[in-house]
């Protein structure tokens, strides 16, 4: 079994139709925007905001493009803000991969190396049946 000092909760991902409404509501709850990203290979734009009290990031994540597809353009057209995914921050994204996929977790993407959190990161997403869709990532 791992050791529980070796994760770390990193983000928690809501999908939005329009990143500009729900990060005014956002707002509201307190939240501090503090880094934008777009990929415009995955036709996505990223927003990461922080509490006050510290703790866990939220990102919000849209289609850069509305008329283009990308992950979540059908997601948000059924509801236009939910939760997406939980990000666990890991120390090695591969041996994570190997040994979650021997306790039921497949991989849905290629391992990602990107910049999107604003360092250079690795990261992948993975889904299970009984949670959904995950994301791990190593700095």
């Amino acid at each position: 079994m791992q050791e529980l000092s070796n994760y770390s909760l990193h983000h928690i991902g809501f999908a939005v139709s329009s990143i500009e409404n729900s990060r005014s509501a956002f707002e509201e709850l307190g939240a501090e925007f503090f880094h934008s990203h777009t990929d415009i290979e995955r036709n996505l734009d990223f927003q990461f905001a922080k509490f006050a009290g510290g703790g866990t990031a939220l990102e919000l994540i849209s289609p850069h493009d509305k008329n283009l597809p990308s992950v979540v353009t059908k997601m948000v057209e059924k509801q236009p803000c939910t939760p997406y995914h939980i990000c666990i921050k890991v120390n090695d994204v591969d041996a994570e991969i190997k040994r979650l996929k021997e306790k039921g977790f497949r991989r849905t993407e290629k391992v990602l190396t990107n910049n999107v959190y604003g360092y250079q990161s690795k990261g992948v997403f993975l889904f299970h049946k009984e949670i959904g869709l995950i994301e791990i990532v190593e700095k």
